[in-house]
């Protein structure tokens, strides 16, 4: 909200409050030093909060408070506004700054490609081995991005970006065996060849065929079996992968094990038969079918490797039994978990609030759980809160500042509203 942004004055003692931005804004005036000093509005623009900064904008370049206090800027500051869009900005705040679109397929994504292959290849891979995991990538990942895209239907809209990282996560996660100098020679230079033709395979059904519909998906393995055997007439195959994949059923009902170099139905993957207790409640027995384990492996392996997941799907589909009870059953004694349930009237301070009240200080401007454990959040509904006047959900626009560690190092976090300097918590 915008008084939490520039400040206010208490409904009761009528005291004067900063905000955040009158915070940073007056520190940065005070530093004289010669270094450039950015000061990032990362979030949808509107009319609400934005207006405010138009004399920042300007050629005054003073930001305005309330309480009548008026903070100039030093020639070495600058402000950054990174929306979405601007559709509901009003043509002064249009007028004042300089304008960069960026689209997205004009970015592209083979920087991407190429920085997780040179930072994250196993050590161990030979120069042919190498070869054959940028070989496969490009051979399978450009025409089946442009394939879904094309001629799926996406649960959720995705940027390829988005599908590229998460196979390159999902990829060089499951490679990460390789790195072991007495697994990669037990296997061998044929069977490791064999691995990564079947880990790139695996991790393009999960991170890029996962996100379309039920409907789409039928379509999306018969292309990929296609482009696999060759079929695909404006695209040259690269090799006969060996192992093949299994022709029955749908792509997505196996997973590639690394250890065996060889497909395996999900189902085979059971370690023993699930029993069940004389004393068990019937509400709260989860059976074991093909959607738990894969979804259940899924989210575990998020969870070994500290990733973000977004599980979508319609409403009654078992989405919250599946996560709840795969978080309830990790070792207590290195996990916490926080379960969040969004509504149409969740507001962005009660989110904050919630997780901020299950975490301990750790030291100046660090939060966590208590020292050897790590903090599960799961929210529910997430799609739930209302949107505001100009379309904006503040509840997720704070979960999103929480896990983007890129923009917020090391680990993301976000402002103390309580603490009248407003540190940030990481």
């Amino acid at each position: 909200p915008a008084r939490d942004l520039y400040g206010a004055f208490d409904d009761v003692s009528h005291e004067w409050t900063d905000g955040i931005v009158a915070v940073l804004f007056r520190e940065f005036a005070r530093n004289q030093t010669e270094e450039r000093k950015w000061l990032v509005f990362d979030g949808p623009v509107d009319a609400i909060w934005i207006e405010d900064m138009n004399t920042v904008m300007d050629d005054n370049k003073k930001l305005c408070l309330n309480s009548g206090e008026i903070i100039a800027m030093s020639p070495n500051m600058r402000t950054i506004i990174e929306p979405m869009d601007v559709e509901v900005a009003s043509p002064a705040t249009i007028s004042r700054n300089g304008m960069v679109f960026f689209e997205p397929h004009l970015m592209g994504y083979q920087h991407m490609i190429q920085t997780q292959v040179s930072s994250r290849m196993p050590a161990t891979f030979d120069a042919n081995e190498q070869t054959e995991v940028t070989a496969m990538i490009q051979w399978l990942l450009p025409p089946m991005v442009n394939f879904i895209k094309r001629n799926c239907a996406e649960v959720s809209p995705v940027q390829e970006q988005n599908l590229v990282q998460t196979f390159l996560s999902l990829l060089f996660d499951h490679l990460h065996k390789l790195h072991d100098l007495d697994f990669y020679s037990g296997l061998g230079n044929k069977a490791v060849v064999q691995a990564i033709d079947g880990v790139v395979i695996w991790a393009l059904i999960w991170s890029v065929g996962i996100v379309c519909t039920t409907e789409s998906r039928k379509v999306f393995g018969e292309q990929l079996r296609k482009l696999v055997a060759g079929s695909v007439p404006e695209i040259k195959a690269f090799k006969k992968v060996v192992p093949a994949m299994p022709d029955r059923g749908s792509v997505f009902d196996f997973i590639f094990d690394v250890e065996s170099v060889q497909w395996k139905n999900w189902m085979d993957t059971i370690a023993e038969p699930q029993s069940l207790g004389k004393d068990d409640k019937a509400e709260s027995i989860v059976v074991e079918t093909l959607d738990n384990i894969r979804y259940s492996y899924i989210m575990k392996h998020c969870v070994d490797w500290k990733r973000p997941l977004l599980f979508c799907g319609p409403t009654g589909t078992g989405k919250t039994v599946y996560m709840s009870q795969g978080l309830m059953s990790l070792d207590k004694d290195e996990y916490i978990q926080i379960f969040i349930g969004f509504s149409a009237q969740t507001r962005c301070d009660q989110t904050q609030d919630m997780v901020d009240g299950k975490l301990d200080r750790r030291k100046k401007g660090v939060y966590g759980p208590p020292p050897g454990k790590h903090c599960m959040v799961m929210v529910d509904d997430l799609n739930m809160p209302k949107m505001e006047k100009y379309g904006a959900q503040p509840p997720i626009e704070i979960l999103r500042q929480l896990i983007d560690k890129n923009a917020y190092p090391p680990s993301g976090g976000w402002y103390d509203r309580k603490d009248v300097t407003h540190p940030f918590r990481g």
